[in-house]
């Protein structure tokens, strides 16, 4: 799983939220950008980069806002500016082979926050999930419709806000009715408080819980991918990543501890992996 659980050194990841967080504030992308470098090279994943740097960082935005310290206006740069950054940690992140399962990702309706939402949306794209994601507020009747239509496995809901509470339920009860119903997972401070309301689905805590639930409980199907096919893959993203580092085979070797040739191997599909 890319949800590495071995997470980095506190002052580490405080350093980096406080830099982000001064850096959103000021409309500042272009720091931004560099404070996301500056996170691939001390080796955050992809899942501690969301869940260690851009939630509390998002969180700091809100608490800021909410003191009247700061202005609508530099709430919603701020939350525009870590779309871009959330899709920039995607695009920058080796991507496995699709695994054959399927979810959709959304909040509820009346739920306006999609921010975590969307990064738990890219973080199964990278794991090889075919997503779909819905962005905010999308209607119970909706959702169910396209989940049958589709035949989709798994869906995400977001609930943040307690109000939204009687339309997450609406949404449960469509997706129970259906011939066949996916596995539901419900995440945000409002499901946490309120986990009786949603009995038979899974409430989550964090990616990692999310991640680990949809594995244990749906797997990726046998005989879904050949193990030829999978380090293909591997192989392509890794190579993808590497170049848009801008860095050779030797110069990863040398960081990976490992001989060239082997990276070439690895790149080429010719090498399992442990």
């Amino acid at each position: 799983m890319l949800a590495n659980k071995n997470e980095p050194d506190k002052a580490l990841v405080d350093g980096f939220v406080e830099n982000l967080v001064d850096s959103l504030l000021n409309g500042d992308k272009e720091n931004c950008e560099i404070i996301i470098a500056a996170l691939f090279r001390h080796n955050f994943s992809p899942n501690n980069t969301y869940s260690l740097v851009f939630a509390p960082s998002i969180k700091a935005v809100g608490e800021l806002w909410h003191q009247g310290r700061i202005t609508v206006a530099h709430e919603h740069l701020a939350s525009q500016i870590i779309e871009d950054l959330i899709k920039l940690v995607s695009e920058k992140s080796p991507r496995l082979p699709l695994n054959g399962m399927s979810i959709l990702i959304t909040s509820v309706e009346g739920e306006r926050h999609s921010l975590a939402a969307m990064m738990f949306a890219n973080l199964l794209g990278l794991e090889g999930w075919k997503v779909y994601y819905l962005g905010p507020e999308t209607p119970a009747g909706d959702v169910a419709a396209y989940v049958d239509q589709r035949e989709i496995d798994a869906v995400g809901l977001s609930i943040i806000v307690e109000q939204n509470l009687e339309k997450a339920e609406d949404c449960v009860e469509s997706l129970k009715g259906l011939s066949k119903s996916p596995l539901i997972l419900l995440g945000g401070p409002a499901a946490k408080k309120k986990p009786t309301l949603f009995p038979g689905c899974h409430i989550v805590t964090d990616f990692s819980k999310a991640m680990d639930t949809l594995d244990k409980i749906l797997g990726i199907p046998s005989g879904g991918q050949s193990l030829d096919h999978m380090l293909d893959g591997i192989g392509e993203n890794i190579q993808k990543t590497r170049t848009a580092r801008g860095m050779n085979q030797g110069e990863l070797a040398k960081q990976a501890g490992v001989d060239r040739a082997y990276i070439s191997l690895v790149e080429n599909g010719k090498q399992n992996l442990t």
